[in-house]
This record gives C-alpha cells, sequence and structure tokens, in this order.
C-alpha cells in the first residue's frame, strides 16, 4: 500500500505539471535508484502509461494529457526492482520506450481503391498492413522493423502496402542510406541506363505473362510473383515520398540501393563490354602504337551534334592544331590512336582484371566481396554465423521481421527474419530466416574472367535480389531453392550461397540427413549446386570466405589461374580466412563459442593474420598493419566486418537470432568516426558515432 500511495501522488503531481509549457526530451530509468525520471515529452502525447509490478501484483497508471500539452518534469517514486515498464504514447502511434522511439503504422485501402494510412488502427475497417518501427539504432546498433499484411486482400495490394508502410515508417533513414551510397556515388550513364532498361524489361514481361494468363484463363507464375516485387518496390517510393518533408527520392534511386549487391558485377559488366564494343570497332581499322589516354582541358572541348565532340589532333607544323571529329564516343577506357585525344567521361571504377597490379587485384577483392560464414555441426546443435563485411557509411542497420500472407499456390514461405537496410526489400547480407524451415546466406564472389560479363544485360536475366526473394516464398528444400534461384540468372551478384534446411536436422540423430545442407555457386552463364551434407558431416563444419569451391565455378572465374600468379590468398582452403576458420571451429561447442569466432580479429598476435587487420574472419581495413608487417593491403579504407548474426537449431524454430552491428571491439579498439575526421562526411545522421554494442535477441 505504501508503494501504491507513493505512486498515486506521484502521479497528481506529475498530471498538476501539465500546466508547463516547457518541451522535455527523453526518458529514462534510474534501475539501482527509486526513482522514474520522465525527462522528455513531445507536444503530439496524448497518454502517459507507468506499469509497476510489486511482488508480482500488477499496478497500472494511466494518465491521460491533452494534445498540444507540455510539462517540465516528472518524478514517480517506486522502488527500482517492482519497475515493469515506462513508456510515454502519442496520439499519432509514436511511443518512447527508454531511450528509442517506436512508431506504429496501418495502411488502408477503401473499396473504390482510395489508400490511407495511420498511425493508429482506425476502428472498423481491416487494415491490408500494420507495422512497427523501433528507432534503436543509436542504442543498440540495430533498428527493427515488424511488419505483417492481411490474407483476405489480394496479393498485390499486400505488396504495395508492405511496401508503403516499410517507407512510410523510415523514410528518413532510407533518405539517409540514399544520400550515402548513391547521391555522394555518382554512377556513370551507362550503369543508369542498365538500370532503366532492366525495369522496364521486368515490368514488359510481367504485363505479357499476365495478357497471355488472362486469354488462357490461368493466374500468372514467374512473372507474377516477380510484379509482387515491383509493387512492394512502387510502395516503397509512394511511402518514403509520403513522409518526407522538402526531398524526395526516385524510382531509380531505390533501385540502385536494392542493386547493391548487384551494382559491383553491373558497373564491371558495363565496363568490360564497353571495352569489348571499342575493341571491335579498332579491329576494323589498322593497327597504330598505342598510348595511354590523356584528358584534355575542358576548354578546348566543344560539343557537336549526335554526341560526337571535336578534339585536338597533333600535327607536324607548330601551328595551332586543327579540330576534328573523334571516331571514339565518350565514355571509354580504351586508349586511343597516337594521333588523336580523347575526353575520358564517366570512366568506371575498375579496369580489366588482367591490367590490375597484385595489389589491386586482392583490393577490388577484399573491398568488394561480402562476408564470413560459418555452419558447426557438433553433434547436437547445428549452428549457423554469419559476418557481412562492408564500407562503414553503409551501417544503417535494420532487423526485420516480415510476414506477407500471399495467396498465391506456389508460395510455401510467408514469414522471413532478416538483417538489412533502410529501404532494401532484401537483406543484402545475405541472412534469411524462413517460416519453410530454410536458412539461407551467402559471400561474395568476384569475378576474374572479365570476358564472361559479356552475357551480363539489362535484359538477359533477373536481378540476384530478386530471384533470392522469390526462391525464398516458394521453396520448402534446400534443392526447391537453388532450383527456383537458378532461373534466368542474371550474372551480377555472384555469390556462393549456403541453404540449410532446418527440417532434416534431428538433435537426437547420430547422422545429418541427406539434403541439409546444400551449396550453390553462381558466375554469368553458370550455377552449380551439390547437396553437401556428407561434407559437413565428415569434417563437421563448412566455411565461407569468399573464394569459390567447386573447379567449374573456380577455373571459369580464373581463380585457378590467379591464385597461381599471385598466390594462396586467392587459393580455397589455404586463405588466411580458411586458415583461421579451420583452426578455430575446433573450439566451437555452444553458441557463444560461435559469436566469438564470428568476431574474430587479432591481427596483432595472430600468427595467421601476420599482423595484417584485413586478414581476418572480421576485417578492419580502417586500422593499421601492425609495425613491421609484411601485409598485401596496406590502405586505410572505412570498411571491414560490420556486423555479426548466430542461430541454433532451437533459436531457429522460434525465428529467432543473436546480433550485434557494427565492426568487431572483442580484442580491439571500438570504431569511431572521430578518429577519422577527413571521412566523417560520409557518416549518415542516425549512425552513432561510435559503434561498440553487446549482442542483442532479434525474433518477431
Amino acid at each position: 500500500m505504501r508503494l501504491l500511495s507513493s505512486f498515486l501522488c506521484a502521479s497528481f503531481l506529475l498530471f498538476m505539471s501539465m500546466m508547463s509549457h516547457m518541451t522535455i526530451t527523453s526518458v529514462v530509468s534510474a534501475p539501482h535508484g527509486g526513482t522514474l525520471l520522465i525527462e522528455e515529452v513531445h507536444p503530439e502525447f496524448a497518454r502517459m502509461d507507468v506499469e509497476v509490478d510489486p511482488a508480482h501484483q500488477h499496478v497500472h497508471s494511466h494518465i491521460s494529457m491533452q494534445e498540444q500539452t507540455t510539462f517540465t518534469s516528472a518524478k514517480a517514486e517506486a522502488e527500482s526492482e517492482s519497475v515493469k515498464t515506462v513508456s510515454v504514447a502519442s496520439a499519432t502511434g509514436r511511443l518512447r520506450v527508454k531511450d528509442h522511439w517506436k512508431v506504429s503504422g496501418y495502411a488502408y485501402v477503401s473499396a473504390a481503391g482510395q489508400w490511407s494510412f495511420s498511425n493508429t488502427p482506425v476502428p472498423d475497417q481491416t487494415p491490408v498492413a500494420e507495422a512497427s518501427f523501433e528507432d534503436s539504432l543509436p542504442s543498440t546498433g540495430w533498428d527493427v522493423l515488424k511488419l505483417k499484411t492481411t490474407a483476405s486482400f489480394p496479393d498485390p495490394q499486400q505488396a504495395y502496402a508492405a511496401g508503403y508502410l516499410e517507407g512510410r515508417l523510415t523514410a528518413s533513414r532510407i533518405y539517409e542510406l540514399v544520400d550515402a551510397i548513391v547521391y555522394k556515388k555518382k554512377k556513370n550513364d551507362d550503369f543508369i541506363n542498365f538500370l532503366n532498361k532492366q525495369d522496364a524489361w521486368l515490368r514488359a514481361n510481367v504485363q505479357k505473362e499476365a495478357n497471355e494468363k488472362a486469354a488462357a484463363g490461368t493466374p500468372g507464375n514467374y512473372w507474377y510473383l516477380v510484379s509482387l516485387v515491383l509493387s512492394q518496390l512502387d510502395g516503397l517510393l509512394a511511402g518514403t515520398n509520403a513522409a518526407l518533408q522538402g526531398k524526395q527520392v526516385s524510382l531509380l534511386d531505390l533501385w540502385q540501393i536494392n542493386d547493391d549487391g548487384d551494382l559491383l558485377d553491373i558497373e564491371r559488366a558495363v565496363a568490360s563490354n564497353k571495352r569489348l564494343q571499342v575493341s571491335a570497332k579498332k579491329a576494323k581499322t589498322k593497327k597504330v602504337k598505342q598510348i595511354k589516354p590523356k584528358v584534355i582541358k575542358a576548354k578546348t572541348v566543344k560539343k557537336l551534334k549526335n554526341n560526337v565532340k571535336l578534339v585536338p589532333k597533333k600535327s607536324k607544323s607548330t601551328s595551332k592544331p586543327k579540330l576534328v571529329k573523334s571516331k571514339l564516343i565518350v565514355p571509354t577506357i580504351i586508349a586511343p590512336k597516337v594521333d588523336d585525344h580523347v575526353v575520358i567521361v564517366g570512366a568506371p571504377r575498375f579496369k580489366a582484371v588482367d591490367d590490375m597490379s597484385r595489389t589491386e587485384l586482392l583490393e577490388m577483392i577484399a573491398f568488394n566481396g561480402h562476408c564470413s560464414a560459418l555452419i558447426k555441426w557438433t553433434g547436437d546443435d547445428l549452428l549457423v554465423g554469419h559476418a557481412t563485411w562492408a564500407d562503414y557509411e553503409e551501417l544503417m542497420r535494420v532487423y526485420k521481421h516480415i510476414t506477407l500472407n500471399f495467396n498465391h499456390p506456389s508460395i510455401k514461405s510467408k514469414h522471413t527474419s532478416m538483417s538489412s537496410y533502410p529501404g532494401f526489400l532484401w537483406s543484402s547480407d545475405d541472412w534469411y530466416m524462413l517460416d519453410s524451415g530454410l536458412l539461407v546466406l551467402e559471400t561474395t564472389l568476384n569475378i576474374l574472367n572479365d570476358s564472361l560479363y559479356s552475357l551480363v544485360g539489362p535484359e538477359k536475366g533477373v536481378m540476384a535480389w530478386i530471384r533470392s526473394l522469390l526462391a525464398n516464398r516458394i521453396s520448402s528444400s534446400a534443392a526447391e531453392w537453388a532450383n527456383n534461384f537458378s532461373k534466368y540468372n542474371s550474372g551480377t551478384y555472384n555469390n556462393q550461397w549456403l541453404i540449410v534446411d532446418y527440417n532434416k536436422f534431428q538433435k537426437e540423430a547420430s547422422q545429418l540427413s541427406a539434403g541439409t545442407f546444400l551449396l550453390l555457386e553462381q558466375i554469368p552463364g553458370h550455377i552449380e549446386t551439390r547437396d553437401m551434407t556428407s561434407v559437413l558431416q565428415s569434417q563437421t563444419y563448412w566455411a565461407s570466405y569468399n573464394l569459390p569451391f567447386f573447379a567449374t565455378t573456380n577455373t571459369k572465374s580464373m581463380y585457378a589461374k590467379f591464385a597461381k600468379k599471385h598466390g594462396e590468398m586467392l587459393s580455397y582452403g589455404k586463405s588466411s580466412r580458411a586458415k583461421i576458420f579451420a583452426r578455430e571451429q575446433k573450439k566451437v561447442k555452444t553458441l557463444e563459442d560461435m559469436k566469438r569466432v564470428l568476431r574474430h580479429n587479432d591481427y596483432l598476435h595472430d600468427p595467421v593474420s601476420k599482423g595484417c587487420p584485413g586478414e581476418a574472419i572480421a576485417a578492419r581495413h580502417d586500422l593499421p598493419p601492425k609495425k613491421g608487417a609484411k601485409c598485401d593491403i596496406t590502405k586505410i579504407k572505412l570498411n571491414g566486418a560490420t556486423d555479426a548474426k548466430v542461430t541454433s537449431a532451437e533459436l531457429f524454430r522460434q525465428q529467432a537470432a543473436y546480433a550485434i552491428g557494427g565492426p568487431s571491439s572483442d580484442s580491439l579498439p571500438a570504431f569511431t568516426w572521430v578518429q577519422h575526421p577527413q571521412e566523417a562526411k560520409k557518416k549518415p545522421p542516425s549512425q552513432p558515432n561510435t559503434w561498440n554494442f553487446g549482442w542483442t535477441e532479434q525474433k518477431p
């Protein structure tokens, strides 16, 4: 009674304090004191809730407030161990819980097709979709998005509503990421044209199938499923722009962030194909001595019609050079004839692999390779973990729990839990936990054979991120996933995919069932799959670290060739990560062991790392090599392992995992932007300055 009396008294004081007009700014609990201090209430707040649970007896206080009311401060006296929750809720659905915001949203559509949005449920109406977003990135390293659609609505409306709500609730985060990886990293026109053509080609195929199926009176299949992804993307655009004030994003912007994985191969394909085109033209002319291209001053260049430029031509005389029409249409990176000079416009980031030095090649692989992964069979558990590698400005992490209750007969998985990013309809890491029983993850394979990119084009296949979403939704086994993913191979975002079927795993069994683990490797023009359960059984683990395993993919992508030329860093089973995984996996018995391995970087002491911060499971390219170390990569770049996720058989049954955000700091100093003032302009505003968080449990 003393506690309740004290609490009600504090509630009265709080009510009286509402007469003040000073806005306050956070909600803080004092777990070791006896006081809960409410420090911020936004003018839109309509109520404050405080729940106290003394001796398991529930006491709940609800204090109503008038809209637009603000107050200075209030104290609710209670014994610290009895405090259950303290929260402040608003009339528009915003909720402040301890140190982060939580906002909810509901999407509705009328019989006439008119869409509406609300932060709170609308009485007597069924939402097409509902979602909540926790703005916890600054406090835990992860935002959290939970979203589900209503099965009674048509699939296209569900898809659009899912995209719209995600855009509406996370618009500011989406804009920050678009600014970081699109606006600040301009692409050349050939790349942009590729994306525009891909979008048009996809929509044309969707319409073609729709027309054919309508005429036959049968439901659509593959392209119908693609159309749902496009509807979700269109909804994302509408929701994002509805929430942004004074700023807008375009469909092309959203394509660019969702093509984040495919982007590297698209850029390289565009550059490679441009080289091939120019080489073909040159083959028709007589051979002349080649020199490196020189860039002339802008004032000497004059535009003509049809994108032909006037460039100076060398002359034996000392008179002013004449202006002649250049035969080469820019942009180009091919060396021109000795008597011409062309302007290099929009040159790609990468030159031909054969022209790269050893350091350039290893840097391309390290800075553009995504991830380390490990599967460990302990005998009574099947543990899986994954660490993403990326540039640090992309540390805008969102853990998403998405339920799309589509009704199409091919749908076999409706719920996905995945690590992701603002505005990404897919994971990108990749890390998918599916209610079908499949866990899907991958590590990137860079292509070292430029000639393979002749097989890549905007109308030659479906981007990998869309194919992965489709395979997730319509597969109930690892073999089905591989078959569905292999359709319309784009030759972009080439990866080694690991598909684990937890339906096959039995804790008490002495052997793993066939089909428990399947490996898939993709390169342009070729996909290879194999049931690797027996290998997992015999060696008790599988590690993946951006190098191809299958002989065919290894040879065709030319890793075998360059391993002979540049050493074991490009050789499967012999690289630094391969050796560290082989050593450390022996120590894995529990989930805690798995966490430690996925964050492993002890480059200052680990003899395998040889003093090189990038030669570790969780790379830290932002750190300098150990003094005296002879490293293949010495360039300091804000890039490396940016997270880790781990799960077990028991956790997977709950669609749960443990995740940690930020570069590894287990045995190294935490990454902080303050130490890199020249690079700090790349930091999105919502990112914390220092990444030093612990593991958090992520579950629906």
